[in-house]
């Protein structure tokens, strides 16, 4: 069972590119279901820290919660020090303001 595991999610490298779904609650219908983050650091080769260009997301990921692209689209010169979370990421990644709804005070 190991050795299935570890052929249907192989390992990360530092500075790989990677597709991290995004949860429902966590985005608007009109966003895009995933997101590409670079591998920033791994941990204990269990949990790796994943950076975006709007900045280093605060959470750890095991290697089942992405995918790992083939090709490099975000370089690690792009990614921003600051620290936020995936649900901060996607607002300020999306089309129309993120998850919460807009209402007018007329």
């Amino acid at each position: 069972m190991f050795m299935v595991s570890n052929l249907k999610f192989p390992a990360g490298k530092f500075g790989d590119t990677v597709k991290l779904r995004i949860p429902d609650v966590d985005r608007a219908r009109r966003d895009p279901r995933n997101l590409l983050a670079a591998i920033l650091e791994i941990q204990n080769e269990e949990f790796y820290q994943l950076g975006t260009k709007q900045g280093r997301l605060s959470q750890l990921y095991a290697r089942n919660q992405f995918t790992i692209c083939e090709e490099k689209f975000i370089l690690l010169d792009d990614v921003s020090d600051l620290a936020i979370s995936l649900r901060e990421c996607v607002r300020k990644t999306s089309l129309s303001g993120g998850q919460g709804y807009q209402r007018c005070l007329c």
